[in-house]
């Protein structure tokens, strides 16, 4: 059945290679004419869906065949008669799936008579196939089918029909069959409603029917259900599934108070979970809707009570009993009322109405996000309630400016046990072995969230933020035998207090905080890593302290000497201060690099990981050597880079020189990654502060040292991606310290990265030509020789092979064309670059789409600007190319996703706009060439929609809604002429 329903939705089978066919000598044309010919009877019908079943040889054409025949007009016949109860049960299937296609796509074309005898006939067909007990799933795709029917039917009062039809007692079905049919079509109407394509006027429409009509009959009949004592489970339960799925259209409180009453009567008084489960969830949907946001009436008159005082001893309970799927339920309906109405929380109109909104949040909500255990081993509800707090702390500025200030300290109160809650949130357990990898990235995904989210109250809480969690630190790290993670805890969330530096009470906080740090570091790796991380969030104000500073840096080189996991943090907590810092680790250069000479030396025989670490730390430490010996003399620093790269340029040369193949470039990369560190690091004169000597600059000099070494690299490894890619990332780490002091070498760096780009072509290549070209080639040399190679990339097929390639080159063209666009158009051969633009229009990624269309509307603005003949007349003679991409994604001929035909929709826009007569000729072209047959658009309403396009030349909007209604009635959903 999955099989049969991938089929009709178009996802299955995947195309053959070879698509095989009854006689293995026919080519695949005669294949296809002969499965065009082939009669349409029930038994043929049978026979493709036995082979879509059990003959794979036959699978491809039974499939394309099937297709085939949904979409004829004798598949209606034929579908009535594939439901008789005899039939197989995938022919019944197949036969349901059929009628549902035939409805959606054809029903708005049917006289009124002729669509009441189909009515007539489904409601019959539903009725006879519950009789003889067809399986869920056809009854199911039946009631989908009827839902169908009357979206786009002419049915003016379909649920007021169906709810007298099966209450009375004509059918031949006993009372609670008829009850539960009418229920689960009631269900079943309101979901495909949100899910079904329609025309904006259709949707209205059918809104206000639901809205205005329906819904009334429906709360009567679902009231009468749920008061009557006689009500079966099953019935209950399924009234609590219509409710939610009609709660979409809003349902007031307060008119339906009634109906609310008995199922908090349902939730407080029954002993079946899964029963009160429903209850609960329908009971989400109403309070949570947004037409009940704003109903100050509604939540403190009739809701607000009801879940403070009704419900509040039945949450109590569900927190005692820890059951799973009642804790959910429970905790999703308190976060939807409350933030649904979080503003009428934080500034209630009647004082009055304070306590209750402060028991609210302190007592059901919050005993939630504190429950005990691990997330998510333990308990997996906490998380919900990450949302309403958000909305509480963002709602809650408004009422300390309209609130009495005594209410809204109360709420600050509030965040502050919240704060509290979080610590002991994410603590990590003493021992997580048992626990999956997935559980530890969920958790680790959770302690981020709250962390974010101590982040949001920076600004609300001010000082008190830190200052809570320095106290709870402070108090912790004094206990006796406090375990490392309760001491990790606090100091972990004290990182996300990112105004702390800010603060002029700064250095009372936190100076107790790093006095402890000697005693706790070696506690554990976790602790380790929260002190580096707040000596990181520190830095700035770490510099600016002398003493402090000189404390924090020997504190951070003794730490470089315990084990790799501890020393790795104190290595990148020492990059974070170097990266700050101006002149404040000059003093220390000579300790610095010798306490990093041991350290710095080519990993021996490690896994990838462990080599991963390593490296990551030399180069941290590497960085850190390069700010503190800035201020010496060029040949000082030359040999203190000599000396540490050593051994790792021993080994690059050895495999340069031929001494390793390509199975050792890491060597090669390892080398340049830590060149790169240096070179970024080594500061430039005159811009932080002024050195005497007249020497150039210090990673100009190492680079023009290095030139015969990058040199072979480029001869020996110029085609090996990751060489390639690290080399490139050398000269732009340069480029972003030197800046405009690289120009010297710019010359020779551009024809080297012009010869990587054509033995590697790659995305790394041109990033580092458009950055050469953006800052130093105003004669346009760069880009042009770029393009021209770019060019010959497109036309033998290399660019589109890659998708960070293409996209480097999308994002170039981006910028030049905004920059300059007429001097970049004039130095590129702009048919070929509009070539490279429609290849990337039909890409299957997202970003390559995404980039390629927006070159492309700055190309053809460019291509206008200019006003030159030659690439107008290049612009109108490409153009049925353009169109014809443009077309098959709107028209659903592609694989492509719908939400990009906003995006053609501004291309046609501008088309439209400037080459209207053109675009129009070239789309009555395209939407009439033979590929376009299949489509389920009619011919008039092509040529309604290609007068649209070409009447519209200024709103963007406009033309978007013209594309997607069009995009609809090329698959059936929609009459174009309906809009």
């Amino acid at each position: 059945i999955l099989l049969l329903n991938s089929v009709m939705n178009g996802i299955w089978p995947p195309t053959c290679s070879q698509p095989p066919t009854a006689n293995q000598h026919m080519t695949p044309e005669a294949a296809a004419a002969a499965l065009a010919a082939r009669p349409i009877t029930a038994e043929s019908v049978s026979e493709a869906v036995h082979a879509l079943y059990h003959q794979t040889e036959e699978r491809h054409l039974a499939h394309q065949w099937l297709i085939h025949v949904q979409r004829q007009p004798q598949a209606w016949d034929l579908a009535w008669s594939l439901l008789a109860p005899s039939n197989p049960t995938e022919l019944r299937y197949f036969g349901a799936s059929t009628l549902q296609l035939r409805l959606r796509l054809h029903i708005p074309e049917l006289p009124k008579p002729e669509q009441d005898r189909v009515c007539e006939r489904l409601l019959k067909t539903i009725i006879d196939s519950a009789g003889s007990g067809a399986p869920k799933f056809i009854q199911t795709r039946l009631f989908v089918a009827l839902a169908g029917f009357v979206l786009h039917s002419s049915w003016e009062n379909p649920i007021g029909d169906l709810v007298s039809l099966f209450s009375g007692n004509q059918l031949n079905l006993d009372a609670n069959s008829r009850l539960m049919l009418l229920l689960e079509m009631l269900k079943v109407i309101p979901e495909e409603f949100s899910t079904t394509l329609l025309t904006k006027k259709r949707r209205g429409d059918v809104r206000a029917y639901f809205s205005e009509t329906a819904l009334p009959v429906v709360l009567n009949l679902l009231n009468s259900l749920l008061t009557v004592a006689s009500t079966s489970r099953q019935q209950k339960q399924a009234a609590l599934n219509v409710l939610s799925s009609w709660s979409q259209f809003g349902i007031n409180l307060s008119l339906n108070s009634h109906l609310v009453n008995h199922i908090v009567q349902l939730i407080t008084h029954n002993g079946d979970v899964e029963l009160v489960c429903e209850a609960l969830n329908a009971f989400s949907h109403l309070a949570g809707h947004p037409s009940n946001s704003g109903d100050s009436e509604a939540f403190f008159k009739f809701l607000l009570p009801v879940t403070v005082n009704k419900l509040a001893p039945f949450i109590h309970k569900v927190l005692e009993s820890r059951d799973e799927d009642l804790l959910n339920a429970t905790c999703t309906f308190l976060v939807s009322v409350a933030d649904n109405h979080c503003k009428l929380i934080v500034c209630p109109s009647d004082p009055a109405q304070r306590p209750a909104c402060l028991a609210l949040v302190t007592q059901l909500i919050l005993p939630f996000t504190a429950i005990q255990g691990f997330y998510p081993v333990d308990e997996k509800v906490s998380a919900l309630t990450m949302s309403f707090w958000y909305n509480l702390q963002e709602d809650l500025p408004v009422s300390l400016e309209i609130t009495d200030p005594n209410y809204s300290q109360q709420l600050i109160a509030c965040l502050l046990q919240l704060v509290i809650v979080f610590v002991n949130k994410v603590r990590f357990p003493l021992d997580n072995s048992d626990w999956s990898s997935d559980e530890i990235e969920q958790f680790r995904v959770y302690r981020i969230d709250i962390n974010d989210y101590i982040v949001s109250l920076n600004q609300l809480l001010n000082i008190l933020l830190p200052d809570t969690l320095i106290q709870i630190f402070l108090s912790t790290v004094q206990k006796e035998n406090a375990a490392w993670n309760e001491i990790e805890a606090p100091l972990y969330l004290l990182t996300g207090c990112s105004n702390l530096v800010e603060m002029i009470e700064c250095e009372t906080l936190i100076t107790p905080v790093l006095q402890v740090f000697p005693r706790i570091m070696k506690l554990h790796v976790k602790v380790m890593e929260a002190c580096c991380d707040l000596i990181g969030q520190l830095a700035e104000w770490i510099c600016d302290s002398p003493q402090i500073f000189s404390n924090i840096v020997q504190l951070l080189l003794d730490a470089l000497d315990y084990s790799p996991e501890f020393s790795n943090h104190s290595a990148v907590a020492l990059k974070e201060l170097a990266h700050t810092s101006l002149t404040e680790l000059h003093p220390y250069a000579e300790v610095i690099v010798s306490k990093v000479r041991p350290i710095v030396k080519p990993p021996g025989c490690v896994t990838p990981t462990e080599k991963k670490e390593v490296m990551r730390k030399i180069e941290s430490l590497l960085f850190v050597v390069g700010k503190s010996i800035s201020h010496l003399s060029n040949d000082q620093i030359m040999s203190i880079v000599e000396e540490l790269l050593s051994g790792f340029t021993k080994n690059a040369i050895s495999v340069i020189s031929g001494g390793g193949g390509h199975d050792r470039s890491d060597e090669v990369i390892c080398w340049m990654e830590l060149v790169a560190q240096m070179t970024a690091s080594l500061e430039c004169c005159g811009e932080e502060w002024s050195r005497n000597s007249p020497e150039p600059e210090a990673a100009l000099v190492l680079l023009q040292k290095l030139d015969p070494v990058i040199s072979t690299i480029v001869h020996n490894f110029g085609s090996h991606p990751d060489v390639v890619s690290s080399l490139c990332a050398l000269y732009k780490r340069t480029y972003f310290n030197l800046r405009a002091g690289l120009e010297p070498l710019v010359a020779g760096i551009s024809q080297l990265a012009l010869a990587l780009l054509q033995k590697c072509p790659s995305a790394p290549c041109v990033d580092l030509l458009q950055t050469l070209a953006t800052m130093f080639g105003e004669n346009q040399d760069i880009t042009a020789k770029s393009f021209h190679m770019l060019c010959q990339f497109h036309q033998s097929g290399i660019l589109q092979k890659d998708p960070d390639f293409i996209n480097s080159v999308f994002l170039w063209l981006q910028y030049s064309l905004k920059e300059s666009t007429a001097k970049f158009l004039d130095s590129v051969d702009t048919e070929a670059v509009y070539a490279i633009l429609l290849c990337g229009i039909s890409a299957a990624e997202t970003l390559t789409f995404t980039n390629s269309v927006n070159a492309l509307g700055l190309f053809i603005q460019g291509i206008v600007t200019c006003k030159k003949t030659s690439m107008i007349t290049c612009m109108e003679s490409r153009m049925n190319e353009l169109v014809h991409v443009i077309c098959s994604c709107i028209a659903g001929q592609t694989s492509i996703q719908r939400f990009r035909v906003d995006s053609l929709g501004g291309l046609l826009l501008q088309l439209s706009k400037h080459f209207g007569n053109r675009l129009e000729v070239e789309m009555k072209n395209v939407l009439n060439s033979s590929s376009f047959s299949q489509i389920l658009a009619s011919e008039a309403e092509k040529s309604y929609f290609i007068s649209c396009v070409i009447r519209e030349k200024n709103s963007r909007s406009n033309m978007r809604q013209i594309c997607n209604t069009f995009s609809c009635a090329c698959v059936g959903s929609v009459s174009l002429n309906q809009n």
